[in-house]
């Protein structure tokens, strides 16, 4: 059973065996949801660690002793739209180190696990799992390559393949794609919006600049907003030209496109987010193929719930609205 308090579920899991008390392993989280570095190109990481014999812990649980494995999964996954989500497991902390930007390098001499899901057209989240050190399985799961340069084909990535994970019971991944698409159109909204200010600040001289900075301040102090309340005499105090009011006038268009699909990504989002609180329960069947030789059912079985886990988070993420256009 893998349980947690609360929110905690997302930082500290709890793995305990069928008829023991103690919990025999802790999952916990490596990265920092409020990180801004960790929520746009930096990865998701966890750690497996074992529980001594000691009772700790802030929430009562196990004191943690030896770590055992790391988790990571990429930020952009492979496939359309990257919506494959592909997650590797190392040994240890994995040689594991931060680089600049929050993207991770870990060592693959380490790597034992890689996990590939389906895409977005399937509508399920159905993963492969193989061992070994793979690098990289094209989405359409027909070839990919390992660390050292072997390039695999589908016959060779079978060998490979130790189990499958399929979602038995819960909400249908293609409920995500009204909320996913409308964070996509605010996402291209906003940065069009900055597009054309750029080219707007590009043909403005200093003094106009000066003035239209002064002239919005006055304006955001008194509370008025919109094209009609603001463009005109913004154009008027900055002395804007014709080509420049035109730039101007489409910026303000487009980041009122931007608002408008981000107001409705955040309905959607807390929508979603009720209906999986209150009325679905997500469950997931795993079948060991072995073709890839023998495995570790309980690292297989803890990688489906952080996967699990992980995809609930992404998803609650539209909630906060602003933060999950910057993810």
């Amino acid at each position: 059973m893998i349980d947690g308090i609360t929110r905690s579920l997302h930082s500290r899991m709890q793995i305990s065996m069928p008829n023991e008390v103690n919990p025999r392993f802790v999952v916990r989280r490596a990265f920092n949801y409020l990180n801004p570095v960790a929520s746009t190109v930096g990865q998701y990481i966890y750690r497996v660690i074992r529980c001594t014999e000691g009772q700790g812990g802030w929430n009562g649980g196990c004191r943690e002793g030896e770590m055992l494995y790391t988790i990571t999964k990429d930020r952009f996954g492979r496939g359309a739209l990257w919506g494959q989500d592909e997650y590797r497991v190392y040994t240890g902390t994995g040689g594991c180190s931060r680089q600049g930007h929050g993207l991770l390098s870990c060592s693959s001499d380490l790597q034992i696990m890689y996990s590939l899901s389906a895409g977005l057209s399937s509508g399920t989240h159905d993963t492969n799992f193989y061992a070994g050190n793979i690098r990289a399985i094209d989405g359409g799961f027909d070839s990919g390559r390992l660390h050292n340069g072997e390039e695999l084909d589908a016959q060779g990535l079978s060998n490979m393949r130790v189990a499958t994970v399929t979602k038995t019971h819960g909400s249908s991944r293609i409920l995500n794609w009204p909320q996913q698409t409308a964070q996509a159109a605010a996402t291209v909204g906003f940065a069009a919006t900055g597009a054309q200010l750029a080219s707007l600040a590009n043909t403005m001289t200093e003094s106009q600049v000066l003035a239209a900075a002064i002239h919005l301040r006055s304006f955001m102090t008194a509370g008025i907003h919109g094209v009609e309340g603001v463009v005109p005499s913004l154009a008027t105090a900055a002395e804007l030209t014709g080509q420049q009011t035109g730039l101007l006038v489409a910026s303000f268009g487009t980041a009122g496109i931007g608002l408008a699909a981000q107001q409705a990504m955040m309905v959607l989002a807390w929508t979603y987010h009720i209906a999986k609180s209150l009325v679905w329960a997500d469950a997931y069947a795993v079948v060991f193929d072995g073709n890839g030789g023998s495995t570790d059912e309980l690292l297989v079985s803890v990688v489906a719930a952080v996967q699990d886990l992980t995809r609930e988070q992404v998803a609650g993420v539209s909630v906060g609205g602003t933060a999950n256009l910057l993810r």
